[in-house]
């Protein structure tokens, strides 16, 4: 018998909404191969399956039939994440205000649910934290650049009829102001690229903080530090002597200068090329200076989702938060998820706490 209408409606709409989250096109693919997944199953079942009758034995059984087609376990572990992100918005939209019932007759939140699931898959290698470079010196790859441009110039910027080179200078101001606010909030590239300038704009200033509303429509504030404040405000009165209204008056704060698709919000692509130049450059210099070739490869892999992994791990290692500190300032949907993703040290960071930490033999008298 095939699923009921309310819970065919449910995926139906959640699949129509990720295509206004301007998600990644690999996590959009992930996201409907494995609703596609579940969906199947559920035609095959011999009782129906609604909204208002999902259980977690129902997903339960659901992770067993992968695990009996040989599904390798991480892309069993991809199809539990994307349903307890779909759990997540039922659950805030009000469709399971109570979350998933279990056998004893007591509901689950999608954190719980998602850590009962885990349990069932066998990991053949434990979760590993992921390895960072230190990202300190990556904000300063556009200052730097900028530095040169206006040398180039005689320390003059460009006037807004010399088209190219004001739209050079522009993007510069735009993609030191998207590293700075990257790295001042550790937030992540969806949710930098939709601010919107309305937002960092408050009364003629720039705000500490802008209000946001996060993965799993979950509002946090996202933090800009003085640097990102102050390279936000240069642009902002940059881009206001466009000779474009549409660049002039956009609603979005990081957008395109053309020549194509001037005054439109700018893509997650762009924004990764953005963070990718400044992550090479660092890598280039990194070469110059000997640096290991281990490094120089993290650094060739910085994507913008580093900087964020970076950022939290930083204050959990050297800022001393505690795991339900960072899913807050982060948006995670709960300390467990923290700690699943952070919890692993580097070998290196792991000997140095141990050899500061451990007891000192007692020297005999």
């Amino acid at each position: 018998m095939g699923a009921g209408k309310t819970l065919e409606v449910a995926l139906e709409t959640w699949l129509a909404d990720l295509a206004e989250r301007r998600l990644s096109e690999r996590t959009i693919i992930t996201y409907r191969s494995a609703l596609a997944q579940f969906r199947q199953w559920v035609e095959t079942q011999p009782e129906t399956i609604e909204l208002a009758t999902l259980h977690l034995r129902t997903f339960q059984d659901f992770i067993d039939s992968l695990k009996a087609r040989r599904l390798h376990h991480h892309t069993i572990l991809d199809y539990i994440g994307v349903l307890t992100r779909w759990l997540q918005d039922l659950v805030h939209d009000g469709e399971l205000p109570q979350g998933v019932p279990n056998d004893r007759g007591k509901h689950l939140q999608p954190a719980g649910v998602r850590d009962r699931l885990e349990r069932m898959v066998e990991r053949r290698n434990p979760p590993v934290a992921p390895r960072i470079p230190d990202l300190r010196d990556l904000p300063n790859y556009y200052p730097d650049c900028l530095a040169a441009f206006l040398a180039q110039r005689g320390g003059a910027p460009p006037a807004s009829d010399d088209a190219r080179a004001f739209r050079e200078y522009l993007s510069l101001l735009r993609n030191q102001a998207l590293i700075g606010a990257l790295f001042a909030s550790g937030g992540r590239i969806s949710e930098v690229l939709s601010l919107k300038t309305a937002q960092v704009r408050h009364l003629g200033t720039i705000p500490d903080a802008v209000q946001i509303t996060g993965k799993g429509r979950k509002q946090r504030p996202l933090r800009l530090d003085e640097d990102a404040r102050r390279w936000i405000g240069q642009y902002l009165r940059v881009r206001a002597h466009h000779p474009l209204a549409k660049i002039q008056s956009a609603e979005y704060l990081f957008i395109s200068h053309g020549p194509r698709g001037a005054g439109a919000q700018l893509t997650s692509v762009t924004g990764w090329r953005v963070v990718k130049a400044a992550a090479d450059a660092l890598a280039d210099a990194q070469v110059a200076d000997g640096a290991a070739p281990r490094e120089v490869r993290a650094l060739r892999a910085v994507s913008p989702h580093a900087i964020r992994h970076y950022v939290a791990q930083y204050m959990l290692e050297e800022g001393g938060l505690a795991y339900q500190d960072i899913a807050a300032i982060f948006g995670h949907s709960s300390a467990i998820v923290t700690e699943q993703v952070y919890a692993r040290l580097s070998d290196e960071r792991t000997l140095e706490l141990a050899d500061t930490a451990a007891p000192r033999r007692r020297k005999p008298r």
